[in-house]
């Protein structure tokens, strides 16, 4: 079993090469002040599982607890929700930032339609700058973690600490000597000459990511950056503040002000679904929303938050979800993206609409 994580795209991926066969969808709400509670509805859960497997599945009752014994709680689960994917040869967990179920099925695929409010589609990087203090982090809607970057100056300090300032005199006519040259004029050459290190460094780890950098610092250096940066998808509203006294999770509550709106690409494909809708380039259909994505023919898959919630309650899929599970897992495997659309319908009311490669 891997290791408990939020979910990505990359999840979705993993399941799809799956072996075909029953597979258990299990969602549990986790709250660490009640750990015995959620230890009772996860064994409910899968004493739920096990008894489907046999009667529905033709399992016999060590088959069946042998494919739930990997499930348990992970520890130190914030609260939100523990969601088990489990089949005959292999188990998944993951963990949701909200609480959802519970919610146990046992269908031909697994139930990921769930997942798709908490995939990555807010993924943006940090970048918090100060003069003292330096960090850059890669950030989701629910997540934040920072990024080693090797030869990140974590300050002007250290990044020049080969410059020793030296102040030059004038002797005026009156016999009076002053200092000459701006100490001002120094230090924004300094400044400078620091955010372009610090970009030097980054732009590596950045390169080839279409994803919004966020910058978080005070006034000129911040806006320094902005300008001196390679990066191509910087974002040019500067996020005020210093940030060298805000840990990980104040500077993610930060950092998705600015990209909330310009992030995941929600609105605006939702706009191109209603123009492409008849035109061969959007479908909506659900044979053919899964042919296009078991052929690699989607780009974007976009579902919309009633199809993506999860009921309360234990059964099967249903012939509607199923499908859609389907579309979602075969446009992952082949590259598409996985978008969650705004509250607006989608074109027909329909759960969820392919937009195809050109």
């Amino acid at each position: 079993m891997d290791e408990a994580r939020v979910p990505d795209v990359r999840t979705i991926r993993d399941l799809a090469d799956w072996p075909t066969g029953p597979v258990a969808s299990v969602y549990v709400p986790v709250d660490p002040a009640h750990r015995d509670v959620d230890r009772v509805m996860l064994n409910a859960a899968l004493q739920w599982v096990r008894e489907c497997l046999v009667s529905d599945h033709g399992f016999e009752e060590a088959d069946a607890a042998t494919m739930t014994h990997a499930a348990s709680l992970p520890p130190a689960v914030p609260t939100g929700s523990v969601v088990w994917f489990l089949g005959r040869s292999c188990s998944r967990c993951v963990t949701l930032p909200v609480p959802i179920g519970p919610r146990a099925v046992v269908d031909d695929v697994p139930d990921v339609v769930g997942l798709v409010p908490f995939l990555d589609g807010g993924a943006h990087f940090v970048l918090a700058l100060s003069q003292h203090r330096v960090r850059l982090f890669r950030a989701g809607r629910y997540s934040i973690e920072p990024i080693a970057v090797p030869d990140l100056p974590k300050s002007l300090e250290e990044a020049l600490w080969y410059v020793r300032r030296e102040p030059t005199f004038e002797r005026h006519g009156s016999g009076a000597v002053h200092a000459s040259g701006s100490g001002r004029e120094w230090h924004k050459d300094d400044v400078q000459r620091f955010v372009e290190l610090v970009d030097a460094a980054i732009f590596p780890v950045l390169r080839g990511s279409t994803a919004p950098l966020v910058v978080l610092g005070v006034g000129y250096e911040a806006a320094m950056f902005v300008n001196t940066t390679r990066y191509r998808h910087v974002v040019r509203e500067v996020v005020e503040g210093n940030p060298d006294s805000l840990d990980a999770v104040e500077v993610h509550a930060r950092s998705w002000g600015a990209v909330r709106d310009r992030n995941g690409g929600g609105r605006e494909l939702l706009a191109a679904a209603y123009e492409l809708v008849g035109t061969g380039l959007a479908v909506v259909d659900r044979g053919e929303m899964l042919a296009a994505a078991e052929s690699g023919a989607v780009a974007n898959l976009l579902v919309s938050p009633t199809a993506a919630a999860v009921p309360t309650g234990n059964g099967v899929l249903g012939e509607e979800r199923t499908s859609l599970c389907r579309a979602v897992l075969m446009s992952a495997a082949n590259g598409a993206a996985i978008v969650l659309a705004p509250d607006d319908p989608l074109p027909d009311d329909a759960p969820a609409v392919a937009l195809l490669r050109r």
